[in-house]
């Protein structure tokens, strides 16, 4: 039988147990520090170490307290504590001479504190600091770079009475501790030291120059240099290794091609270029691997064939349809899944004209009617019957037409062509008007408002009416005009020239102040692409592509370095033209290259292609030609 009253007791002990809970260990606080250790003396602005330790009797980790005796009082960082017994560092530097007591205390992660040590006294000698005479980086800031690339720096430094010293430090733009150089020095005051960096990752970084006297005794740091490190995200090789085998001799081809981009069927955006291997490719725009390839019908033959794709091609997002002429005389329309739905003027390889295109399509505002200029002395107009091309109609100039036609927003063309004129037709190929403007006229039309902007072999830039052709104003440049003019955000015009400068023009057709710009001892041919932010970006014939202000201030430069063993089929169109770029949605640039490949550069984000009347090469990232066509 259970005893309920000997259960009482123990049940109510318990009870009271729960109520006030069990005694709990109270926190002990960290012992004294040892008195901080370091010089006893030093100069003003001269950063001394001093270090201590102290011991916490429940073994916490804790962080340290230092006052300078200047009024100043650090504590190390919460997130570096240092654990019982070990030793910890604070660093400081006094701005006016004096002697100074310093003293610090621990404080443990409960937050519970010492009492402070005993001090340490330090006098400090007046010095006067020195100072960094320049700090110059390899070309305006920021500078865009490859990784692996060496970034020199040129520094000099000065200091009233001593020897000096010089260092750079640098650290990623998102994150706060700076890597440190080795210091060169000591060398006398006034001299110029050269030091340089090499990054491997793609990210922005920030460098700054430091000088420090023979005393120890540091300057104020530089401003900042800021280095962008992009490199191309990929290259895009036209000829690939055969599966389990041996690349092949020739390493990849050159393209005067520019890039269009369009959406797949499943809504992938997608790249498609044509190439001198007789080759069209569409390019995945995330890691540059080929989704498919299509061949000319004569390289299906022979695939040494010669047969270039100099024209740029025009993409008709509606019916999924790209538009590109070839050198062997044939409109090709290939869906976006890379297979040849029909080709002009017929099906049969004894149809072909034999006369390149160096034009490139401009598709009307239905989509279903393309004009394209041949070197057989026409412009023709095709319509795009899904299955089949059927010439509408053809314009007789007595001159090839390497000029890309431009469409207004009514539907009218305009396009020059190789005797020097330049004509506006009706969507019916009534003449609108004709105009003789130069010896030749290779460059496609720039749109803008009431004016038709283009450029000449000898050198003008021509503002017409858009009504009647008439001259508004002419601008003279120091060398011939194959650059198609664009329009920027300011509304300016850009182009380049054949004396490698980048001009810009007024609406009133003066000189922009900072222009004209050098970029290149060889022509540049290629057309400019603006971004929303008003950057130009153009490639030139070194292989170089550059991101310029609206100012005329050179803000980046990307070396493609294309490979220069890749073979060089030429054709008479590729010595006139260059690829031209163009700005995806993203902010990414993708170019082709005159020496080889394609390839992809990380822009801004989200800095894609401007909204303006004009921005780049055939208008618009799908090439169209067109006022009003997709950018």
């Amino acid at each position: 039988m259970i005893n309920y009253k000997k259960l009482i007791l123990p049940l109510v002990f318990l009870g009271l147990i729960s109520l006030i809970g069990c005694p709990k260990k109270k926190n002990r606080p960290p012992e004294k520090p040892d008195r901080p250790n370091g010089p006893a003396t030093t100069y003003t602005n001269k950063p001394e170490v001093f270090r201590t330790k102290a011991t916490d009797p429940d073994g916490d980790n804790m962080r340290f307290v230092f006052s300078w005796g200047d009024g100043v009082v650090d504590t190390t960082s919460a997130e570096e504590l240092y654990a019982s017994g070990q030793e910890a560092f604070g660093v400081h530097a006094w701005t006016n001479p004096g002697t100074y007591y310093i003293k610090v205390k621990a404080i443990d992660e409960k937050d519970s504190s010492s009492v402070w040590s005993d001090s340490t006294a330090i006098t400090v000698s007046y010095n006067a600091r020195p100072w960094l005479d320049s700090f110059v980086g390899p070309g305006p800031s920021p500078y865009v770079t490859l990784p692996n690339r060496y970034i020199k720096f040129t520094i000099a430094a000065s200091d009233s009475t001593d020897s000096v010293y010089v260092r750079l430090v640098y650290r990623k733009k998102r994150v706060s501790r700076y890597t440190e150089r080795p210091w060169i020095g000591p060398r006398p005051s006034g001299s110029v030291f050269r030091d340089s960096i090499t990054f491997t990752v793609n990210d922005t970084f920030i460098v700054r120059a430091i000088a420090k006297d023979a005393k120890g005794t540091q300057s104020d740091s530089s401003e900042i240099y800021q280095i962008i490190v992009t490199g191309p995200l990929w290259k895009f090789m036209t000829i690939l290794p055969p599966t389990g085998g041996e690349p092949p001799d020739t390493t990849d081809y050159e393209f005067t091609s520019s890039p269009a981009l369009l959406q797949d069927a499943n809504g992938n955006w997608r790249i498609v270029v044509g190439a001198i291997d007789g080759c069209v490719y569409c390019i995945n725009p995330v890691n540059g691997a080929r989704v498919w390839r299509t061949k000319s019908v004569t390289t299906q033959d022979d695939p040494w064939a010669e047969c270039y794709f100099n024209s740029t091609p025009a993409v008709n997002q509606t019916l999924g349809h790209i538009y590109i002429g070839s050198e062997e005389g044939e409109l090709y329309c290939i869906s976006s899944a890379g297979t040849i739905k029909w080709r002009w003027p017929g099906n049969g390889i004894d149809d072909l004209t034999y006369d390149e295109f160096g034009s490139s399509a401009a598709i009307t505002a239905s989509g279903n009617r393309i004009y394209i200029g041949c070197d057989d002395y026409r412009l023709y107009c095709i319509q795009d019957n899904v299955t089949r091309g059927d010439t509408i109609w053809s314009f007789y100039t007595g001159s090839e037409i390497p000029s890309s036609p431009a469409l207004d927003a009514q539907g009218n063309i305009y396009f020059g062509d190789d005797s020097g004129y330049v004509t506006s037709l009706t969507p019916n190929r009534t003449v609108r008007w004709r105009r003789k403007i130069g010896i030749s006229v290779w460059t496609s039309p720039a749109i803008s408002g009431n004016r038709v902007y283009i450029g000449t072999d000898d050198g003008y830039l021509y503002a017409l009416n858009i009504d009647n052709g008439n001259t508004i104003w002419r601008f003279t440049a120091d060398e011939g005009i194959r650059s198609s003019p664009v329009i920027g955000t300011d509304g300016a015009i850009y182009f380049g020239c054949n004396d490698g400068k980048l001009y810009a023009l007024t609406t009133a057709g003066n000189l922009k102040s900072g222009f004209p710009i050098l970029l290149s001892d060889d022509a540049i041919t290629s057309t400019p692409a603006v971004a929303t932010d008003g950057t130009i970006i153009i490639y030139t014939t070194d292989d170089i592509v550059y991101g310029v202000s609206p100012t005329g201030r050179i803000l980046w430069r990307v070396p493609l370095f294309g490979s220069t063993t890749s073979k060089r089929l030429k054709s008479r169109l590729f010595e006139a033209f260059q690829p031209s770029p163009t700005i995806g949605p993203d902010g990414t640039i993708y170019v082709g290259s005159s020496i080889a490949g394609v390839y992809a550069i990380r822009g801004q984000s989200g800095n894609s292609l401007a909204n303006t009347d004009w921005p780049k090469f055939r208008h618009d990232i799908r090439n169209t030609g067109r006022v009003g066509g997709s950018k």
